[in-house]
């Protein structure tokens, strides 16, 4: 198992669960940078908690996050949430560091589709209230749980 067949298979796993139509519709609804408003720790666990999705938290870093083990290395998903713009990281890695790769919703999309800067105007959802952060936080966690799923299988 190395980084070029594991990258592999990120893409085909969001190519398959159409995470590129679903994050462009995400982005396009929810764009009005304007008007974001900053999100608190706080305000992202009780939407976690609400949406029944546990990850630990780091106050200081902005971000929560939750880790997975497979055979060959480990996979940390990553949701930072500053400034009202909330994106979605992971990173693959393994002790001796054979494999390391750091990516995210925003350039998987770049990386999926290369002209997606003439079809949505931020790379990352905006949230502009609490009801906002409610409905971006349970979709990026739909399409995480749903490429997660196969990517899994495709994995093992």
């Amino acid at each position: 198992m190395d980084n070029i067949i594991i990258k592999n298979i990120i893409k085909d796993s969001l190519l398959e669960i159409s995470f590129e139509e679903r994050y462009i519709q995400l982005c396009n609804r929810f764009k009005d940078y304007d008007n974001c408003k900053n999100v608190k720790n706080s305000d992202l666990n009780k939407v976690l908690n609400e949406i029944g999705f546990s990850m630990e938290s780091v106050p200081k870093e902005s971000i929560f996050f939750k880790e997975y083990d497979y055979k060959y290395f480990r996979l940390r998903f990553i949701l930072p949430y500053k400034h009202g713009i909330i994106d979605c990281s992971e990173l693959y890695w393994n002790e001796n560091n054979s494999i390391r790769i750091y990516g995210g919703f925003r350039s998987y999309i770049r990386e999926i589709n290369p002209d997606i800067k003439n079809q949505i105007q931020y790379l990352s959802p905006i949230s502009t209230s609490e009801r906002d952060l409610k409905v971006i936080v349970q979709i990026l966690i739909e399409l995480h749980v749903d490429f997660l799923n196969l990517f899994s299988q495709k994995i093992e």
